[in-house]
């Protein structure tokens, strides 16, 4: 498990992970993962290889 992926668990508890991946852009190097909250919230957060938060927003439910 990644650090943010760790992280993201740590936050949030009750999730469940729907989507991890790496991305690379211009050789930068983020991860983003999808959770589904307990409350059947969709997120999406992006995070760098040492789990700090870039962008955290709600997913619709086309994106997934």
């Amino acid at each position: 498990m990644r650090k943010g992926t760790k992280a993201v668990a740590a936050e949030h508890t009750k999730a469940t992970v729907k989507k991890d991946e790496e991305a690379v852009t211009s050789g930068k190097t983020s991860y983003e993962v999808i959770i589904e909250t307990g409350d059947k919230k969709k997120l999406e957060i992006v995070f760098d290889p040492d789990g700090k938060v870039i962008e955290e927003e709600a997913v619709d439910e086309d994106k997934e």
